[in-house]
């Protein structure tokens, strides 16, 4: 049976080819092969990309957009590291990839003939929603959910119907293009209503918004901006500032967890999340106390479980083996607390009103 394809597929230019000839001649050089190099390998094709607008290329280039972050949230605004290597959640809630390429830096070709030039060994998927766009900035424009993928085998990266070979050793060899049956953009994916190839476009960010207009911002943003704007007290010149009027010490951190948990509601179904989010708040009427609880848990059991992975991997050291730069690896961490104290330290009708703000804010945005 005959491999199905997508897109437009052609192999490479001899102009392309001529420019990474060097990268060719290095790679020949180093007698090296690419079973060798450091490549992703997770199947990350599980996870479902927001259909929109996304640049695609090295994310250490673009800056983080920080207009839905808050001083409780402690995020950095750099942008985004290139040391990463598989699906992400970034700062505005949205997933991004960044995956490394199979010979590091270099300049690399799509299946449509857009070069992609990276420093730092790196290509990624970003939406709009995450960063700071200039009208002529090269963007990709995902008409339906899109899944993401890296095949091992031969370097290919894919982004919905968009291909980027990474192996200089192949490239002009082969069409850039492998089947993945995960790949939603295919004709015979289940979720393709249409039965027929789904293509990516790429054009300048200004089109991109008249084909798709920006999306509204994402309720779990919009909540967590309306809770700081109705909770905090105003500031000398009419400002919104960061005092809560919280009198409780814990307050503070619990409040930081609970805006990590509405964020955690990003389906690209808006609707179903807020329908979601009126639910969790209105949980917590039974008893508050458990409700708070759980949320510190439950944010608290996902952080543990990120560092954790972080010292799995060897990424994070917290025990220093010597003086020299050798460093031996950390057991997993776990953290206990009293609950009764933990509550003593908590503004109890604090959050009561918080959550009241909140249900009302959701209920107001539908028929609900």
């Amino acid at each position: 049976m005959s491999i199905p394809k997508t897109g437009k597929n052609s192999f490479p230019p001899k102009d392309y080819l001529d420019q990474i000839k060097h990268y060719r001649e290095l790679v020949l050089t180093l007698g090296d092969s690419p079973k060798n190099r450091y490549t992703l390998e997770e199947d990350i094709s599980k996870y479902l990309f927001k259909p929109g607008i996304y640049a695609i290329g090295e994310l250490s280039q673009f800056e983080k957009d920080s207009k839905n972050l808050y001083e409780f949230e402690e995020e950095f605004c750099e942008g985004y590291w290139f040391e990463t290597n598989g699906v992400y959640k970034a700062n505005n809630g949205t997933l991004f990839t960044n995956i490394k390429t199979c010979w590091g830096d270099g300049i690399y070709l799509d299946n449509l003939g857009n070069e992609y030039i990276v420093d730092h060994g790196s290509i990624g998927c970003i939406s709009e929603d995450e960063i700071v766009l200039r009208k002529n900035s090269k963007v990709a424009l995902f008409p339906e959910p899109f899944t993401v993928n890296y095949d091992k085998n031969t370097a290919i990266m894919r982004f919905g119907s968009l291909f980027i070979d990474t192996d200089f050793l192949e490239i002009g060899n082969r069409e850039i293009y492998f089947y993945d049956p995960s790949n939603t953009y295919e004709p015979n994916h289940p979720a393709n209503k249409s039965k027929k190839s789904i293509h990516v476009k790429i054009l300048p960010y200004y089109e991109a918004l008249k084909a798709f207009p920006k999306n509204k911002k994402n309720i779990s943003i919009e909540l967590i901006k309306y809770i700081k704007k109705s909770e905090t007290k105003i500031g000398k010149w009419g400002e919104h500032t960061n005092d809560y009027g919280f009198k409780k010490s814990a307050s503070m951190g619990l409040l930081s967890k609970i805006s990590k948990k509405i964020k955690l509601y990003n389906n690209y179904d808006e609707e179903k999340n807020r329908v979601n989010l009126i639910n969790l708040f209105e949980k917590s009427k039974s008893d508050i106390k458990d409700w708070l609880i759980n949320i510190k848990e439950e944010i608290e059991k996902i952080e543990l479980e990120e560092l954790n992975k972080e010292i799995e991997d060897g990424k994070l050291h917290l025990i220093k083996e010597d003086e020299n730069i050798n460093h031996k690896r950390a057991n997993p961490i776990k953290i206990y607390f009293d609950k009764n104290t933990y509550l003593e330290n908590i503004d109890i009708e604090r959050f009561q009103k918080i959550i009241k703000t909140s249900i009302n804010f959701l209920k107001n945005r539908g028929d609900v």
